[in-house]
């Protein structure tokens, strides 16, 4: 049986995980690094994040809001400087959430 401590740290690595994947932009990132592993700063203004954004509110909004998030909770390894994004030292955490959301995708289609 768990201890109780587990279970406490299984929750809060849940609420973090959820949280990270509660905002498009931040799905699209995990999404984009499940698939290649890493993403170079030239990603923040590809059309796969911002169809109909703005490509400078994008890149502000990715650098001050969602990247530093998802930085802070380990789940990706952001390089501020250079801009490359690595899948973070939690980011299988979130990777089975990812897949259930990419399936149910696939069944709305």
């Amino acid at each position: 049986m768990p201890s109780l401590k587990s279970l406490t740290d299984h929750d809060e690595l849940l609420n973090e995980a959820f949280d990270a994947l509660g905002h498009e932009y931040r799905r699209r990132v995990l999404y984009r690094l499940a698939e290649d592993g890493e993403l170079s700063g030239e990603f923040c203004s590809t059309p796969v994040l911002g169809e109909q954004t703005d490509p400078d509110i994008l890149s502000l909004q990715l650098y001050h809001v969602h990247l530093p998030k998802l930085d802070t909770a380990g789940f990706i390894d952001w390089d501020r400087d250079g801009g490359s994004i690595r899948r973070g030292e939690r980011f299988e955490a979130v990777v089975p959430l990812l897949e259930m959301l990419a399936e149910q995708d696939d069944r709305r289609v």
